[in-house]
């Protein structure tokens, strides 16, 4: 689980935790993470490396992309339940009767 935001000197917004961002990143894309998010998030694979090892600051900006992206992810997996559901359903009926 990741801290609460750092707070922000004045003007500035907190960086994003690096670990909130590795932890969006594979709830997403799975270990091998940097490759896609990068793409996604149209910056270097080095980028999305340093910011997985720590080594560079994530700009708060990102959080916005990130979010936009686990939104899509989401009703992406909403859709394909939907589309299993009359199968599960069958199963259900034909373990019942």
């Amino acid at each position: 689980m990741t801290d609460a935001p750092q707070k922000a000197l004045p003007g500035r917004l907190p960086p994003l935790p690096n670990d909130l961002l590795v932890e969006v990143a594979k709830a997403i894309y799975g270990e091998d993470f940097a490759p896609p998010l990068a793409r996604a998030l149209n910056v270097s694979p080095r980028t999305v490396l340093r910011w997985r090892a720590g080594d560079a600051r994530v700009t708060p900006f990102i959080a916005r992309d990130l979010d936009q992206l686990l939104a899509n992810h989401a009703a992406s997996l909403a859709a394909l339940r939907q589309q299993l559901a009359p199968h599960v359903a069958a199963v259900v009926e034909a373990e019942q009767g």
